[in-house]
């Protein structure tokens, strides 16, 4: 399903989770967007790297719960590509931190 999704986006596009399904994301379609790869799983501000610094916090806080908000931005009302997503998240009784994701090419 994941190849589909960023096939169907075209060239340097994949499927990623909204929520990762280790995180208690649902694996269903309707939590899986075309993403660019950088995006999704690129080494420097990513989807990836983001998730990485929740697994840490779980490392270091074991049963510490992180409450995460993702937004998913489209062009116009027809887009099923998304153009940006806004993600919020905190561990325990934090502050919310706020990642943007830009998804054009």
């Amino acid at each position: 399903m994941q190849r589909g999704v960023g096939a169907a986006a075209g060239p340097g596009f994949e499927g990623g989770h909204g929520a990762g399904a280790h995180f208690g994301g649902p694996p269903e379609r309707i939590n899986i967007f075309p993403q660019l790869e950088a995006v999704n799983r690129g080494a420097q501000h990513s989807f990836l790297t983001m998730e990485n610094t929740w697994r840490q916090l779980h490392a270091a806080h074991p049963g510490i719960r992180i409450e995460v908000d993702v937004n998913v931005k489209y062009a116009d009302a027809a887009g099923k590509t998304p153009v940006q997503f806004t993600v919020q998240y905190r561990a325990g009784s934090g502050d919310w931190i706020k990642e943007e994701f830009l998804n054009v090419p």
